[in-house]
Parts: structure tokens; C-alpha cells; sequence
């Protein structure tokens, strides 16, 4: 007990005085056993987990050596019966470190740290203890039917568990390397959580200027002042918290504040004192040694092996089923539901912070195209976007364009977590060569061909407004489109030019995008998607001014119903297609997941799907 000797230096507390003044040593006289914190104070902590330690040693010492045969009763039961003093002192030391740690709780945590390692693994690396739980362990048929009791059998099974995985079938020279790694493990995760703190609460944002504040609540303003006086400053300081993302992002407007404290967050634990680095890459590689020694390929085996999954190749399945599996139509809107509510917010921030805004809000629209204008987007889907405006300001068309290359950076920021969005631009009027924003009323003039036949829409940018919608922005704006899409749609259309024009575009786009490889394009290969959306588009452009239907952007499964039920195909083969079309995005969304950049699939994989399409061009267009 040399550890705690200046804890015995009250004369009028004797030898042993400081245990009986510890609230920890006696069950708390409070309803449930609840801690009476009103008597507890820094300097009981480390004395009592010294004391609980050595109590529960000796407990379990005293059950090992039991020279009477090792039964469930007087070897389970007596191991959960012991460390009571350990056990109070845990649940409320650990609790105040993590809730409202000071440099005294650290300090003690720093030093209890590799004792309670080293305490485990006495116990659990115990020979004589291992010998009694695993004669248990057979006599009860551990994975068998041999309990009487679930609870019962649970306990065995949990206490012969952690003991196998905590070493206890090592031999001697493994388990010393054992307690080697966890002691050193125990105190480098705790050095480790305190730099962390440490970086986090000097890199807090001291703000002198409450002008840059505007965006925070009064709360907030409270909060950040309260805390600037805490550390005897003037003005404001916003504190840091855990993860990386700082709420008060999102509520600044001051685009110097926000790349201050964004900057802060970012590189904590980067440098200085509070480098978290050397700590972190010792932790990974003593894991990792860890692992390898109780015959696990990583940490992360070691880790889910008691989990529900039981391995990381079960996880990893089930993740992918859940991502996979799913129906497509609810992937894609969620997918989709997301981007949206991104370039909703996106152009809030951006506006807010544009100089040059003449209004509250702007008279600005996007309009979605391709995988989000159908709302079938993947998980590596690029956003195909254009832009309008509709302000009579005399500066407007300067303004906006100014905004919209802001808005397109923030889109295509790049993250630690990687690019938010690719953007493609190239469906806006007049492709590369036109301008970046289109105002609403040149937009319609262009799609309807109205004015100058030299500065008109192709046929190809007409199917692409079958798959196009208001997505973000200004509500009226988003309605005129709709409009002028509609109109687009229903203008009359001879079927002859009509399939000339789309069947000349689907080999410009095939010849664009050239598959030399023995696999199957999913979505560019003849058969795949990309026949089936441009059989859609001819439909809905040849028919949709005699079945109005087919002008909702419902998607493509759905739109080949409605084309079933207009009578162009059988409900069977709408099916059919139909399943197609979602088996080709399904495996897209696996492949995608998997990080492929081209999605392809052996061709026998997908034969009977891409032979119904291939059927089904040869109807419609010959």
C-alpha cells in the first residue's frame, strides 16, 4: 500500500483513519445505493481504488485456492460478488472524468490507469481461477443445453469468454507480453483522452469583436462570454467540442470567424504540446499487436468477436444489405432527399456571405437533371444541375453568376472525408458555351424555340427535361419551370424524326463512352440503363400530350407501368424491364459501395435482363 502512504498523514485520523473517512469503503446510505457526492472528494478516489483492488485480489484469491470442487455457486457467483469497493468507486470516478474532468481527476487517472490494467489481467490470467471457470464451463456443455437457466448459462458462457479473450490459454512468456501491451495500452488511451482535452480547450476561439458573433443565438453569445470570463478574458471564447463539426458553424456569418474556428477544429492534436499523433499511432500498433497474439488477424476482429455480428466479414455483409438491399426507389430518394436539403442550406450560407446581395433572399432556382432530377440518385452519382434567375435588378445577371461560382465551390469542397459533390453543368442552355446562370425568361424562349432558330434547344435536351425538377432555391421559380417543362412535353412530335433524333444521340453517347473490357457496362453497354432511359424519354415525348401521366417525374420503374398501362407494351414485359432497370442499379449501388469507378459485371451475370432490353429497343426502334 506504498502508493497511498501521504493519504495517511492526518495524525488525528491514525493509521487507518483515511478508510473509515472514505464515503467509498461503506454501501451509500442513499435510496438505491446512489453516491452521496455531498462526502466524496478528489482524495478519496485513488485510495479507494488501491483499496478495492486489493480487496477484490484477495477475494478472488481466496476462490481460487477453494480446495472444494469449482461449482457455479462458489466460483461464479463469489467472482460477481466481489470488488464491491472497486465497483463504487468506478461508476462514480469514471462518470466525473468524462462529465467534468479537472487536473486532479486526470492525475488520478493517469496513475490508476495501468494498475486497474494490470488488476484485470491478474485476475483473468489467473491459472488456478481458469481452471475452475473452464471445469464449469464443460460440465455445464457451454454452447450446449446443459443449463437449467438462460441468465445462468450466460454467465458461464460470458465468464469462460472474456477469459479465453483476455489470454488465459496463452502460455507464460505470451501472457507477460499481454500485460505488457495492456498496461502500456491503459496509459497511453488515457494520455491520449487528455491531450485530446487539453488541445481542445486551448484551441478555443478567443473574440474580441462581437460584430463577427452575428448568427449565434443570445444562448450561445451567454454561453461563449460565461466562458470567456472563466479563463479571465474580455469579449467571447467559442469553446471547442468532440467530434470535428463545431455547431456554431452553422450559425456564424462572419466568413473570417467561421474559418478561424473551422481551422481550430480541423488541427487540434496537430503540433505543439497536445500532438495527439505519436500517441495514437502506438495505441493502433499495440492493438494490433494485442490482436495477433490472441490469434486475430486485426483489432477490429478482436473487437466484434462478442458483438451481435460475431466478425468484421459479418458486419461488412450486413452493412452492404442494409445499404444494398434495400429497395433502389428508397436509397435513391434518400440520396436524393439529402442532396436537395444540401443545396437548400448551400445557397442560404453562400447568399448570406455574397457582398455584393441586393435582397433578403435570392430570385434564384436550381433545377435538377439526370440521377437527382429523376431522383434516382447513386452513391457516386455527380449532380447535373442548371441554374435560373428571375430579377429585374439592372445587376442581377452579374450578381448571380458571381454567387452561382460560389455556390458551385462549396458544392465541390473538398474534405477530410472527401469531395461533398461533383457538379456537371453541361445540360444548361447551349451546353459549355453558355453562360452559367440562365435567366427564367431566355431559358423559356430557348426551350420552346421561340426567336432565334440558331439559339435553340436539341431534341437531346428536351429528353433531358423529362428527368428534370425544381430541386432548391425560389419556390416561383421552381413553378415556372414546371411550367415550361410542361409545355415542352405536350408540344407535338411526329414519331419518325422524333426516333431518328434519339436513336443518332444513343449511339453519340455510346461512342462516348467505349468498353473495351470483357465485362458488362451496367449503365453505357447496349442493353443497359441507358437504352432503357432513352426508350422512356421517346415515350414520354412522342406521348405525353395525350396522357398527362407520363409528364410526372415518377421515375423510370414507374413511368414504364404508366407506359403499360397506355397500352405502348404489356404489363409483363413493363415488368420485366422494370426489374431490369433495378437490378442494373442495384448492382451499381454495391459496386459503387465498393469503390469501383466503373460499373461492370461479368455478362452471363446479367444476360437474361439485358436481352429483354435489347428485345425491347429492336420494337420501338427497329
Amino acid at each position: 500500500m506504498q502508493e497511498v502512504c501521504w493519504y495517511t498523514s492526518n495524525p488525528e485520523l491514525g493509521d487507518h483513519g483515511w478508510m473509515a473517512a472514505n464515503p467509498f469503503l461503506a454501501p451509500s446510505p442513499l435510496p438505491f445505493g446512489y453516491p452521496d457526492f455531498s462526502a466524496i472528494h478528489e482524495e478519496h478516489l485513488l485510495p479507494a481504488f488501491v483499496e478495492g483492488m486489493a480487496r477484490q485480489r484477495a477475494e478472488v484469491d481466496a476462490i481460487a485456492a477453494d480446495p472444494a470442487p469449482p461449482t457455479f455457486e462458489n466460483t461464479l457467483v463469489a467472482l460477481e460478488r466481489s470488488g464491491d469497493v472497486l465497483r463504487r468507486v468506478s461508476a462514480v470516478f469514471f462518470v466525473l472524468a468524462a462529465s467534468s474532468s479537472t487536473e486532479g481527476i486526470r492525475a488520478v487517472e493517469a496513475e490508476v490507469a495501468p494498475l486497474l490494467a494490470a488488476h484485470a489481467d491478474a485476475i483473468r490470467l489467473d491459472p488456478a481461477l481458469f481452471a475452475r471457470i473452464e471445469a464449469i464451463a464443460a460440465e455445464w456443455g457451454v454452447g450446449g443445453d446443459g443449463a437449467s437457466e438462460t441468465e445462468d448459462r450466460r454467465l458461464v458462457e460470458r465468464y469462460h469468454r472474456d477469459a479465453v479473450r483476455a489470454g488465459a490459454r496463452l502460455g507464460p512468456a505470451e501472457q507477460e507480453r499481454l500485460r505488457a501491451i495492456n498496461a502500456e495500452l491503459s496509459s497511453l488511451t488515457t494520455e491520449f483522452g487528455n491531450r485530446l482535452l487539453a488541445g481542445a480547450a486551448a484551441a478555443a476561439v478567443h473574440v474580441t469583436d462581437p460584430t463577427q458573433l452575428d448568427g449565434l443565438t443570445p444562448d450561445a453569445l451567454s454561453a461563449a462570454a460565461r466562458a470567456a470570463r472563466s479563463r479571465g478574458l474580455d469579449g467571447h471564447l467559442l469553446t471547442l467540442v468532440l467530434p470535428t463539426e463545431q455547431p456554431a458553424l452553422a450559425a456564424l456569418t462572419h466568413r473570417d470567424l467561421r474559418e478561424r474556428l473551422h481551422t481550430a477544429s480541423v488541427t487540434r492534436g496537430l503540433g505543439g504540446p497536445h500532438d495527439t499523433r505519436d500517441t495514437l499511432l502506438r495505441i493502433v500498433r499495440l492493438r494490433a499487436a494485442r490482436a495477433r497474439l490472441l490469434g486475430h488477424p486485426h483489432h477490429a476482429s478482436w473487437v466484434v468477436e462478442t458483438g451481435t455480428a460475431g466478425s468484421t466479414e459479418a458486419v461488412g455483409t450486413d452493412l452492404e444489405e442494409q445499404a444494398v438491399n434495400s429497395s433502389v426507389e428508397q436509397v435513391s430518394d434518400r440520396l436524393s432527399e439529402l442532396a436537395d436539403s444540401v443545396l437548400d442550406v448551400t445557397i442560404e450560407a453562400v447568399w448570406r456571405q455574397l457582398p455584393k446581395r441586393h435582397r433578403e433572399s435570392p430570385r434564384f432556382a436550381v433545377i435538377a437533371y439526370g440521377k437527382l432530377g429523376g431522383k434516382e440518385l447513386g452513391y457516386a452519382s455527380d449532380l447535373d444541375l442548371i441554374f435560373l434567375y428571375d430579377d429585374p435588378d439592372e445587376a442581377a445577371a452579374e450578381i448571380y453568376a458571381t454567387f452561382t461560382r460560389r455556390l458551385i465551390t462549396w458544392l465541390t469542397t473538398a474534405t477530410g472525408a472527401g469531395t461533398l459533390f461533383d457538379v456537371d453543368l453541361r445540360l444548361r442552355p447551349n451546353g459549355e458555351s453558355g453562360l452559367l446562370i440562365t435567366d427564367l425568361d431566355a431559358f423559356r424562349r430557348y426551350q420552346l424555340r421561340e426567336g432565334d432558330a440558331a439559339n435553340t434547344a436539341w431534341v437531346w435536351e428536351h429528353q433531358a427535361l423529362t428527368r428534370a425538377r425544381f430541386c432548391a432555391g425560389d419556390a416561383q421559380i421552381g413553378a415556372e419551370f414546371e411550367s415550361i417543362r410542361k409545355q415542352v412535353l405536350t408540344m407535338p412530335r411526329e414519331a419518325g424524326p422524333l426516333a431518328t433524333e434519339i436513336v443518332a444521340m444513343r449511339e453519340r453517347v455510346a461512342a462516348g463512352h467505349p468498353n473495351r473490357s470483357d465485362l458488362f457496362d451496367l449503365k453505357h453497354d447496349r442493353g443497359g440503363m441507358v437504352d432503357i432511359e432513352f426508350i422512356v424519354q421517346y415515350w414520354v415525348l412522342l406521348h405525353a400530350a395525350r396522357d398527362p401521366e407520363l409528364i410526372l417525374n415518377t421515375g423510370n420503374i414507374a413511368l414504364l407501368r404508366e407506359v403499360a398501362r397506355y397500352g405502348l407494351m404489356q404489363p409483363e414485359e413493363a415488368e420485366t424491364v422494370g426489374g431490369a432497370y433495378r437490378a442494373y442499379r442495384k448492382l451499381q449501388h454495391r459496386l459503387r459501395l465498393d469503390g469501383m469507378e466503373k460499373a461492370r459485371v461479368p455478362a452471363a451475370q446479367i444476360a437474361a435482363e439485358r436481352d429483354a432490353v435489347l428485345r425491347l429497343w429492336q420494337r420501338v426502334f427497329g
